[in-house]
């Protein structure tokens, strides 16, 4: 299997920077490559369109490839974008992204519920048993 993945991973003042990548897999050990970069002034489904036409242009088999799929980080807008010019890829939610989004839930969930009184015999009912000795780096 081929693994392309897409992310908005950086936001240079007023612009955001876009990274398509692919792991090249004719070399030993098979590197990540950067494949087409695309800088753009908003994080909007029309805008990552237009990124994915040009590479349905210079790429067109991608979306008849069997043996590849997309990696992403969730947003709406990008697998929209993508969904419209490769419906038949497969994709899939990036693993780190969907542990951030669960580290993120819990410590929201958390702070909401220290604002509310409780009973200390719910409290195995409302809050998450998730150990509290852990490191996450959050790359913005």
């Amino acid at each position: 299997m081929q693994q392309v993945s897409y992310d908005t991973t950086f936001c240079l003042g007023d612009f955001y920077l876009s990274v398509l990548l692919f792991r090249h897999t004719d070399f030993q050990p098979s590197p990540i490559v950067p494949l087409a970069f695309f800088l753009h002034e908003r994080k909007l489904q029309c805008t990552h369109e237009s990124f994915f036409k040009y590479i349905k242009s210079v790429i067109p088999v991608l979306d008849e490839a069997t043996n590849v799929y997309m990696v992403t980080d969730g947003e709406r807008a990008i697998n929209a974008a993508i969904t419209v010019y490769f419906p038949n890829l497969k994709t899939f939610r990036c693993w780190n992204h969907t542990v951030q989004v669960t580290v993120l839930l819990h410590f929201t969930q958390e702070a909401r519920l220290s604002q509310i009184p409780r009973d200390p015999s719910c409290l195995s009912v409302v809050s998450f048993n998730i150990p509290t000795d852990y490191s996450v780096v959050f790359h913005y």
